[in-house]
Order: C-alpha cells, then structure tokens, then sequence
C-alpha cells in the first residue's frame, strides 16, 4: 500500500471538513433569506388585500364593487406584476387591471374565514404568482351578505430573482472562505510539521556521522521520537 505524506493526509481531512460546514453553512443560510424574503412578500401581500378588502363595498341589491384603486400603480398596469381577484357566488369575478381582464383559476379557495392560504398560483399568462388567498364575509346596510374569495399575488420572479442572486453571491463568497481556508489551514499545518523536518534532518546528519542531534529545543510531543 502506498503511503500517504502526514501533511496530504491532514490537509485532506481538513478541506473534507471545511467543505462540510461550508456546505451546511451555505444552506442554511440560503434556506433563513429564502424564509425572511417570503414572510416579507407575504407581509406586503396582506397590507395590500387589507386596502383591497376596506375598498369593497356591498349594494342594496348585494351586488359587490371595488369603490377605489389600490395604491400600488402595479395593479393598474396590464401584466405589472401585482394582482387581485374578488369570487363573488352569483356576479362575475372582480379584477385588477393588470390581469389583461383574464381570470385566476382558483385551485384551492378558503373553505371558511380563519382559514387563508399562502401558495403559488398559475397565471392567465402562463407565468406563476406567490398568492394569499382569503374568505370573507362582506354585507350591506340591507343586511344582505355575500361569500368573497379574495386572491392577491405576486409574480413569482419578484420573489424568485432576490434569493438567486443572494445564493450566486453567497457561493461567490463561501469559494473565497474555502481557498482561503485551505490556504490557512496548509500554512498551520506547514508549521506545525516543521519540527519533524527537524527531526529528519537531524538524523539524516547522525547517518552520514556530520553531527550530534540535539533534540533539546524540539515540542515535548517530539522528543520521545527524537
């Protein structure tokens, strides 16, 4: 069998181990930005449908309206990349303009008022939306209620594309923290093998009959092999 050199075989060891906290290191710290930019989607996403639920308003008649515009101007814009949808039983859906008067199917609408959900959703266009998805009960001054699904969503790229590039300069940076690393970890490793240089030397020189080997100023670690 082949023998390894005491310094590959600790620098082996040593770049498995910093490759495996890296590694570690790097997912989870992609997994925490991925969860904080999501709760900050989802927190946007629920001042949003609270402006759009404190605009909708319920006729005589029990017909459902959206009496004012959100504030955020991508709603207005066809394909802007903010949306919203109102399921009204017995009306035609309400809709933001940017949805190019197209309807969101909604898989999986909220079966009561405590229950909202938070997923990604198909758009008429093809793309996908990170939505929040809520039941509400609206009424008007004749007592008449109606059942209303609410969706409000995102494009998913506007949450996709920050944790890409979080993630290409996390890798950037844990490449950089490997090598240099590496490089520490085979200067330390340098050093703390020297004394065995010294050793090698030393009897090299007691063969050839060059000199006494003094083994005073090696580590204590050493000089039983000296």
């Amino acid at each position: 069998m082949k023998a390894w050199s005491l310094k590959l075989r600790l620098l082996s060891w040593a770049a498995l181990g910093i490759s495996i906290v890296l590694v570690l290191t790097g997912l989870g710290f992609g997994w925490l930005y991925q969860k904080n930019v999501e709760k900050f989607v989802l927190t946007e996403l629920t001042m949003h449908m609270e402006q759009l639920l404190a605009d909708v308003a319920v006729a005589p008649d029990g017909t459902v309206s959206v009496i004012s515009k959100l504030s955020d101007p991508r709603f207005e814009q066809p394909g802007g990349g903010m949306y919203w949808q109102i399921d009204v039983t017995g009306q035609a859906s309400l809709r933001s303009r940017s949805l190019w008067d197209e309807a969101l199917v909604v898989p999986t609408p909220p079966a009561n008022t405590v229950e909202d959900h938070a997923h990604i959703m198909k758009l008429p266009s093809g793309g996908e939306m990170f939505a929040l998805e809520k039941l509400i009960v609206a009424s008007s001054e004749t007592g008449i209620e109606k059942n209303l699904v609410v969706t409000l969503g995102i494009d998913r790229e506007r949450v996709t594309n920050p944790i890409s590039e979080f993630l290409r300069i996390l890798l950037v940076g844990l490449a950089l923290t490997y090598f240099t690393l590496l490089a520490a970890t085979f200067a330390i490793i340098t050093l703390g093998l020297r004394p065995l240089q010294e050793v090698k030397r030393g009897v090299a020189a007691l063969r050839s009959g060059a000199s006494n080997f003094d083994s005073s100023r090696l580590p204590n670690e050493v000089k039983p092999l000296a």
